[in-house]
C-alpha cells in the first residue's frame, strides 16, 4: 500500500473543482478554466519572445551561442 504521505502535503494546491462549482467560483466548467489559465500564460509569454527576438537580432555571436548554451544546460540539468 502506497504511503498518503506525499498526498496530503499536496491537497491544498490541488483545486476542489466541486467545492469551487458550490461557490460559483468558476468560469464554465474544468475546460474553460484550463482554456483561460492557457490564454494566460501564452499572452505572458509574447512580450518575452518579442523581447528575445530583438535582443538576438543585435547581440554579436560571440555573446549569444554562450548566453543559449547556458540556457540549455541549465534546462538539461532540471530534467535530470
Amino acid at each position: 500500500m502506497r504511503p498518503t504521505r506525499n498526498r496530503r502535503a499536496r491537497e491544498p494546491y490541488i483545486p476542489n473543482y466541486g467545492e469551487r462549482r458550490r461557490c460559483r467560483q468558476y468560469i464554465g466548467n474544468g475546460h474553460a478554466e484550463k482554456a483561460n489559465d492557457l490564454i494566460v500564460l501564452l499572452l505572458e509569454s509574447l512580450p518575452d519572445v518579442f523581447i528575445g527576438s530583438k535582443l538576438c537580432a543585435r547581440l554579436p555571436d560571440t555573446w549569444l551561442h554562450p548566453a543559449m548554451a547556458g540556457a540549455l544546460l541549465f534546462a538539461g540539468t532540471r530534467l535530470v
